[in-house]
């Protein structure tokens, strides 16, 4: 899963297998280290009335009601998109590469541009 923050803005993107995830278990998170400290972030699905933002220093988790989750993460939309107080929110699903393939796309969705020729 891959985490931008961005000004007052956070997106998730996710692969094919962390999107089966979160939709089966409910919860996707990742941990990094950072100078010698630890940033968890995570997508969590529940019994949440509204989309919720928590952040403890950290880890950085978004909570959205389950059936909007399951609804995204089963279907053809690309993202989900919201406002958390002041901060906007996007999970979406990743989309291969259509210039330089990696190792890491067939993971990915495929793309909706298709390949392209590196002079597109």
């Amino acid at each position: 899963m891959k985490l931008r923050v961005l000004n007052q803005s956070v997106r998730f993107r996710l692969q094919r297998s962390e999107a089966e995830q979160l939709a089966s278990n409910g919860v996707l998170s990742s941990t990094t280290r950072l100078a010698g400290r630890e940033l968890t972030y995570g997508v969590e699905g529940g019994p949440h009335p509204a989309p919720e933002l928590t952040w403890d220093g950290s880890k950085l988790v978004v909570a959205i009601p389950a059936a909007e989750l399951a609804a995204w993460a089963q279907g053809d939309e690309v993202g989900w998109y919201g406002h958390i107080a002041d901060v906007t929110v996007t999970i979406e699903k990743d989309f291969q590469r259509t210039h330089v393939r990696t190792e890491l796309d067939g993971d990915l969705y495929p793309n909706p541009r298709g390949a392209q020729s590196p002079s597109s």
